[in-house]
């Protein structure tokens, strides 16, 4: 079977967090101190490091889950997720569409940045704390990609969440060859 629960995990992980007696469910990284700047501070609010403490503990699972999604949305030798570009496989659009990955995958990349980090941080390629959650995000940009790739349905589905993806553009989370391919070729 198609092993979505890992990703649905983290996100009910990472959702959780507002679940948890807060009453303010406003997004942190609309916080004005730390929305300007390029690299995340030394010291993190509560919400930002459980986010990342969270992806620290599903990293393993979700990271092999991302990458089989990509390697079975696709027909292709190559067997880099991150480069892999081959013809696209219909019938797992389909599955993919009907277990509405597309909004799954979306509420994982978009959670983090809800619950108090900065999209620009994860442009910072020196901030260790970082890079196992972009590598993530990239990983389900990618998938999302491969989801869109010559089907106007799913990436009708995609283009729903069209300014959360421009929101991440230049900050290092390969989104925009997703981006690009909610648009190539379509009516």
């Amino acid at each position: 079977g198609i092993p979505l629960p890992s990703v649905g995990g983290l996100f009910a992980s990472l959702s959780s967090l507002t679940q948890q007696g807060q009453k303010d469910v406003t997004p942190k990284s609309h916080e004005p101190r730390h929305q300007n700047t390029l690299f995340a501070p030394e010291h993190l609010s509560p919400d930002a490091e459980r986010v990342l403490a969270i992806t620290e503990s599903y990293y393993d699972s979700v990271h092999l889950t991302l990458k089989t999604l990509v390697m079975n949305a696709t027909f292709d030798e190559d067997t880099n997720p991150l480069t892999r570009d081959g013809p696209p496989n219909r019938l797992m659009q389909k599955l993919l569409r009907e277990l509405d990955a597309v909004d799954v995958l979306m509420r994982m990349i978009r959670t983090p940045f809800e619950r108090g980090l900065v999209p620009k941080w994860l442009n910072d390629p020196h901030d260790a704390r970082l890079i196992k959650l972009r590598d993530l995000i990239t990983l389900g940009y990618r998938v999302l990609k491969q989801m869109v790739k010559d089907n106007e349905r799913n990436a009708l589905a995609l283009h729903a969440h069209i300014e959360t993806i421009r929101s991440h553009l230049g900050c290092g989370m390969s989104c925009n060859i997703t981006l690009r391919e909610i648009f190539f070729d379509k009516r």
